[in-house]
């Protein structure tokens, strides 16, 4: 089993996958994240400048605590990872996809930034190359990876 998770689903995959009452990490082969933020707080900061110059007006808006930069840092060492970011997303900064790239505990994590790529299109932009290293990634996941892919 793969988790993909794109955008808030990617800091849904996160909490998933270190949640002890799930043990999700268990059951899964390999994880793609792809344009996914570091954590609310970080998102509200981007967003919402003036929000940094009022702390205890952010913390009282903040009811979810989507946390992904620390859930990150809790995963299975052996778990693969595959994040995605676009290089010019404008609602999620890439560089939060790759602050989750450089604190992920994971051995076997890759990044790539789809040049040309916003939110909503990495895919498009990305492609024939995206479902090429999609596929690639999945195939390692597996151990299906043969002499002539390598």
């Amino acid at each position: 089993m793969f988790l993909i998770g794109r955008s808030l689903g990617g800091a849904v995959t996160t909490h998933l996958l270190t949640d002890p009452k799930v043990e999700a990490s268990k059951l899964v082969k390999g994880v793609i994240i792809e344009n996914t933020f570091a954590g609310i707080s970080e998102m509200a900061d981007s967003l919402f400048p003036f929000l940094k110059l009022v702390p205890s007006l952010k913390r009282r808006m903040m009811r979810l605590n989507f946390d992904s930069l620390a859930r990150v840092q809790k995963f299975d060492s052996s778990l693969p990872v595959f994040f995605i970011s676009g290089d010019i997303d404008t609602f999620v900064p890439t560089a939060q996809t790759i602050m989750l790239h450089e604190k992920c505990s994971s051995k076997q994590k890759e990044l790539w930034i789809v040049p040309g790529g916003n939110h909503n299109d990495t895919w498009l932009k990305g492609m024939p190359e995206y479902a090429q290293r999609l596929q690639a990634f999945m195939k390692r996941c597996r151990g299906e990876e043969t002499k002539k892919d390598q």
